[in-house]
């Protein structure tokens, strides 16, 4: 096969760069309030569940300083999986599984909880504003391109969605639910 036509869009407000692209803001120091513990959360397929990694030292990790971090960079989700890695975002995009799976304990503090082997233990700050993700006119048309089947123009497909129902609407809404700035149909199906 060769390339296929593509139809993309972007938020309007996307800075089109990934949010690793530049050095993440230092954990919380202030006095804040605690992030509330949600549940054990399966992490096994891409897109990540929470889609930002702020680069902490996985060998030194605890509850605290990931979810200080995640603070600090404006997300309402921390994060903490396999003992010492952290991660944000704005939303969870798993399934919840059970609590015996979130058992690895933090190398940071033994005494926490830091996920498991592809499961994270994530945690929401209840202070964060809720985030309206009914709202798709963030997104504005940008045209038609050119896709590859090597290097894809959208990386982060919606294998959720199902091609016999899909709409540009319901793609919207999946990439939005997912802060993605891209969204992008094709074949009338994908």
């Amino acid at each position: 096969m060769g390339a296929s036509l593509l139809t993309f869009a972007v938020t309007a407000n996307a800075n089109i760069f990934a949010r690793d692209d530049y050095p993440a803001q230092p954990p919380c120091s202030y006095p804040y309030t605690s992030f509330l513990y949600t549940g054990c959360y399966v992490d096994a397929s891409l897109p990540r569940p929470l889609n930002y990694d702020p680069h902490l030292d996985i060998t030194n990790m605890t509850v605290q300083l990931c979810t200080a971090s995640c603070k600090a960079n404006e997300y309402r989700y921390a994060g903490l999986e396999d003992g010492g890695q952290c991660f944000c975002g704005s939303t969870v995009s798993a399934a919840v599984t059970t609590q015996d799976q979130c058992m690895s304990p933090c190398s940071g503090n033994i005494s926490q909880t830091c996920g498991g082997f592809d499961r994270l233990s994530i945690y929401l700050d209840p202070t964060f504003p809720i985030v309206d993700e009914t709202t798709i006119s963030d997104y504005s048309p940008q045209g038609c391109y050119t896709d590859a089947l090597v290097a894809r123009a959208i990386a982060y497909r919606q294998d959720q969605l199902d091609a016999s129902t899909l709409t540009t609407e319901s793609c919207l809404h999946a990439c939005k639910a997912g802060n993605y700035p891209f969204a992008g149909t094709e074949y009338g199906g994908e």
